[in-house]
């Protein structure tokens, strides 16, 4: 009986997305890491000239970039970015 080589379930779920987002006329980039123990980093991040302002948080759940946006987490820092 031949061994597999490999990964059995293909190829590993990507472990860090990151993307920017227009909201109230303004650029923020976002991002998702997953950490040891299955846990995501999320973060939230708003550069303007010199000034930069990040906020992030740890989940259990693999949120979208949706879900994401719309947290009250991030609401907050958006809406008084700047």
């Amino acid at each position: 009986m031949a061994r597999e080589i490999g990964f059995n379930h293909g190829a590993p779920e990507n472990t860090e997305s990151v993307w920017e987002a227009w909201i109230n006329d303004r650029a923020f980039t976002f991002r998702k890491t997953r950490q040891k123990g299955g846990v995501f980093l999320y973060s939230c991040e708003r550069k303007s000239g010199d000034t930069e302002s990040v906020t992030s948080f740890f989940s259990e759940r693999n949120l979208t970039p949706e879900e994401l946006e719309a947290l009250p987490q991030f609401f907050a820092s958006i809406s008084t970015t700047m």
